[in-house]
């Protein structure tokens, strides 16, 4: 019976190791895309070209680690008996290490850099089915659209896009279980000078997943910034919104990587007028 229970473990922990390598062809593919459209920029942002070697450090450290255990979980399968090697934690340590490199980048970032994430997440890839129609948008109350991206290379994990034709992008994540189970709530507005709160739903597992989640101005810029390593379940995040914010319509961004696979959220929140000191009830 032992035996049979080593056979079980050893066969899940193989299974396990086999989606974190297929994650790391998917982180590399998305490296490669993203390197490809700053090298074709007349002037390659420094920023994106040093967070992507960042990247790169850690994803080819991950793939080293996740191999050799492997090789280990293979040769206990041949032999039939002998210790159960455990999953490295060296694999959490890089997959935290490049959604933090990717979450820099995505933060100094100005308009347009969500587009080419999302771009660059699908650039492999081809419209598997859609668009279909996904319910009304949040904000101006037309219709969403729905399309699913799938690809015959290695890394093309299929992936779902969600966009208003006229507010842009709601969602682009992959169809994992993980990313799958993610819900963003935000208020209906924003006042300036006063606190921000957003609760992300996340997978209740550990070791969780990485969340970042910006404050946006229409142009783009980021206004603020939080970010949480190994979140879990309902994640709250507080931000204060800057006292001098215009009273237009601002964007809340949230990048959560899980196993070096990228998603990104977004919802549109209008801020008010701000309210002077003296203008404020006792």
């Amino acid at each position: 019976m032992a035996v049979a229970d080593g056979h079980g473990a050893t066969l899940g922990l193989r299974a396990e190791l086999t989606g974190w390598l297929t994650s790391l062809d998917a982180g590399a593919l998305f490296e490669d895309n993203l390197r490809a459209w700053a090298m074709a920029a007349d002037r390659p942002k420094t920023r994106v070209v040093e967070g992507l070697k960042v990247m790169r450090r850690h994803r080819e450290a991950a793939r080293e680690s996740a191999l050799a255990a492997m090789h280990l979980v293979q040769k206990s399968l041949r032999a039939g008996y002998g210790p159960l090697p455990g999953l490295p934690d060296a694999l959490g340590r890089h997959a935290a290490g490049w959604a933090k490199a990717l979450s820099e980048m995505s933060e100094r970032s100005r308009f347009g850099m969500l587009d080419q994430f999302t771009d660059a997440a699908t650039a492999a890839h081809a419209p598997a089915h859609g668009p279909t129609g996904a319910g009304r948008c949040g904000y101006c109350r037309g219709p969403l659209e729905r399309t699913v991206w799938s690809g015959p290379v290695p890394g093309a994990v299929e992936r779902i896009h969600v966009a208003c034709p006229r507010c842009g992008l709601v969602t682009d994540r992959p169809t994992t279980p993980a990313h799958a189970a993610v819900r963003l709530h935000t208020p209906n507005e924003l006042v300036p000078g006063q606190a921000l709160r957003v609760t992300v739903d996340l997978p209740g597992t550990a070791p969780g997943v990485w969340l970042t989640v910006q404050l946006r101005d229409r142009g783009r810029h980021a206004l603020a910034a939080h970010h949480l390593p190994g979140a879990v379940g309902a994640a709250e995040v507080e931000m204060t919104v800057p006292a001098g914010v215009q009273p237009e319509v601002h964007r809340v961004w949230a990048l959560i990587v899980d196993r070096f696979l990228p998603a990104w959220h977004q919802v549109r929140v209008p801020s008010t007028p701000g309210v002077h000191p003296e203008e404020q009830l006792p």
